[in-house]
């Protein structure tokens, strides 16, 4: 059977995934506990980074230098 209700914590990053999902889905939350950071909006920067790994295509990387080939010409 599925689980109804959840208890989550999280750290750090993992304390914004339990805040975003206590925003999204309340009533599925039990308990919650966020460790060691808090829900303010921190400034981006990283999106030119994400978007470089995403485009790694991972069926064709065989050995770490393949995909630090890629992202240095993405980087």
């Amino acid at each position: 059977t599925a689980c109804e209700e959840f208890f989550l914590c999280g750290h750090s990053m993992g304390g914004k995934v339990v805040m975003q999902a206590m925003a999204d889905a309340p009533e599925k939350i039990r308990k919650a506990m966020v460790i060691d950071i808090s829900p303010r909006l921190y400034p981006g920067g990283h999106e030119k980074i994400m978007e470089a790994m995403f485009s790694v295509p991972l069926d064709r990387i065989e050995k770490r230098s393949d995909a630090e080939a890629i992202l240095s010409n993405l980087i």
